[in-house]
């Protein structure tokens, strides 16, 4: 599905050969010696109070966002959707061109996909 996404999308096409180009350029560039070595430190452990103080921000937080939630009175959902999105044609045909892509897998492959 990626090479066929990649033979109709000039963008994508640009990008995946920049990326190809650096990484070829990378690995072939000689190692360097640095200066000051990277040192990973271990992260220390917390201690039981900073653990539970921790736990109960993060339920404070947790039990704002419900109230906050539940206080509105909206049969709403908080988080909807847009109504049309910017790109929609793009998405309509991406979609259409990945259920196409999901066919011809199944064909090739002998089973039909769910879609």
């Amino acid at each position: 599905m990626l090479d066929a996404h990649l033979d109709r999308c000039a963008e994508c096409r640009e990008y995946d050969a920049d990326v190809t180009r650096i990484t070829t350029d990378l690995r072939a560039a000689p190692l360097e010696r640095m200066e000051t070595p990277v040192v990973i430190r271990r992260p220390r452990r917390l201690s039981a109070l900073r653990l539970q103080a921790s736990v109960a921000a993060a339920m404070a937080v947790a039990v704002l966002g419900a109230a906050s939630q539940l206080a509105t009175g909206q049969s709403e959902p908080a988080f909807a959707s847009p109504e049309r999105y910017p790109t929609s044609s793009q998405l309509t045909r991406e979609v259409n061109q990945i259920i196409a892509d999901g066919h011809a897998f199944g064909d090739v492959s002998g089973s039909a996909l769910p879609i």
